[in-house]
């Protein structure tokens, strides 16, 4: 059995501005949050506007503030485990032991990704895309379906890794563990099981902390603990906790006096 691949969504429209005035009348799906899925559109999907802006489709765990970086807080589906099928070339699934992990509904996994590491001196490790699974209890086996099939032979009992879909659970920068990567800007506010847009590249705005962007020469920015940009000069001092060294993006006016204008550089 197998799934059919979903390639990520352009909606024929962001090349040109041509193909955008002719196909859409606007752009205001990007700063709409609703608890209701919009059906053109599964979680992580990648909108491109004509002036390079970047947009992904994910959903709130909590309370989300667009003045802030919003935060990835998914993660593995279970800790390393093994195949419980082997894996010949041309597969395009393969169930993993149940280990420990929550109860799976059908597709859940859609647009998270599987690692299918190698044993002895033989084979190399594999990375796909995952694009669908079957309902699982807690605890149980469950297989998962994949974007490409497997290319190399992999044994029953390989070591094998399960991640969500990252844009499957976004917190609020404020509130969420300082460990957490910042996933971009929120297009809107939203509210705990709601799906929203998160622009992740293109021109912006996001809160900075203004006394870190003291010197006008003061162009790279980076995320803060909550989800606010500061300058490269405070960051080299960094207070644990507060900093971080995730690369938000470069100032693309003068400085924070006269905006900014801030080009966001997390996710092309």
């Amino acid at each position: 059995m197998s799934r059919g691949v979903s390639y990520t969504k352009h909606l024929d429209l962001t090349q040109t501005k041509e193909i955008y005035e002719q196909s859409v009348e606007n752009w205001d799906f990007l700063y709409k949050a609703s608890t209701t899925k919009d059906s053109r559109f599964d979680i992580g999907d990648r909108v491109c506007l004509p002036d390079g802006r970047v947009f992904r489709y994910g959903k709130a765990s909590g309370s989300i503030d667009c003045d802030l970086g919003c935060k990835f807080a998914e993660d593995e589906v279970q800790t390393y485990d093994t195949t419980v099928t082997a894996i010949a070339p041309g597969d395009t699934s393969v169930t993993v032991d149940g280990g420990t992990h929550a109860a799976l509904t059908e597709d859940e996994l859609r647009g998270g990704y599987v690692i299918v590491y190698h044993t002895g001196g033989g084979g190399y490790t594999q990375f796909r895309g995952i694009v669908g699974n079957d309902v699982a209890d807690a605890n149980a086996d469950f297989t998962v379906y994949v974007d490409a099939s497997f290319d190399y032979t992999a044994a029953v009992g390989t070591g094998i890794e399960v991640f969500y879909n990252p844009y499957a659970k976004l917190v609020d920068g404020s509130s969420a563990a300082v460990t957490c990567s910042v996933a971009g800007r929120p297009a809107i506010n939203a509210t705990d099981g709601q799906y929203f847009w998160v622009q992740t590249w293109g021109p912006t705005w996001v809160a900075p902390t203004n006394a870190s962007f003291a010197d006008a020469n003061d162009r790279g920015a980076y995320w803060r603990h909550s989800g606010a940009i500061e300058g490269e000069i405070a960051n080299a001092s960094k207070n644990v906790g507060e900093n971080s060294t995730q690369y938000a993006g470069f100032l693309i006016n003068e400085g924070f006096t006269t905006g900014p204008l801030f080009m966001l550089q997390v996710s092309p």
